[in-house]
């Protein structure tokens, strides 16, 4: 598969992501409305590396 330039595969430790997604989720959820995914967004990057 071909990615555009200056793209990139990422490994992800899902399992950390999805126990900072549920931190931020408890935290920010009722007081601002953020949804499932806009915290996946957040959450993936702190957790993720690049694929050699």
């Amino acid at each position: 598969m071909m990615l555009p330039e200056g793209h990139s595969l990422r490994k992800v430790q899902w399992t950390a992501v999805h126990s900072h997604m549920e931190q931020l989720s408890a935290k920010l959820t009722m007081s601002n409305g953020h949804r499932p995914l806009d915290i996946l967004h957040v959450a993936t990057p702190a957790y993720s590396k690049p694929c050699m």
